[in-house]
């Protein structure tokens, strides 16, 4: 995040891991993890720093909603500081989806 090469790292979960648990998914995929310094790390944990939505790769976005669904939306937006447009879209398209499952479930045969 702050671009400093060489030393130590931490790999931070975009989901976080204990909500993954909570939902009954795995914990480890390489789609949810940022490799941060430890003082990125540190700083987006308690607060002092957030990570910028503009520093999530598309990945990121992807995983979030494949596994939370348009939840993902509110819950970045919680998370991860600024604004984000591939936000915005994830949601869209995320709500289309699942306009479009709603819509052929209900449909008669």
């Amino acid at each position: 995040m702050c671009g400093k090469a060489g030393g130590d790292w931490h790999p931070h979960h975009v989901i976080y891991a204990q909500h993954l648990r909570l939902e009954g998914h795995p914990v480890y995929d390489t789609r949810n993890v940022m490799r941060l310094c430890v003082e990125c790390h540190a700083s987006h944990h308690n607060r002092s720093k957030v990570i910028p939505l503009a520093k999530l790769k598309d990945m990121h976005f992807e995983y979030a909603f494949d596994k939370m669904g348009v939840r993902a939306y509110d819950y970045l937006k919680r998370l991860y500081g600024g604004e984000d447009d591939r936000l915005d879209r994830w949601l869209r398209q995320t709500e289309e989806e699942e306009d479009g499952r709603r819509n052929a479930s209900a449909a008669p045969v």
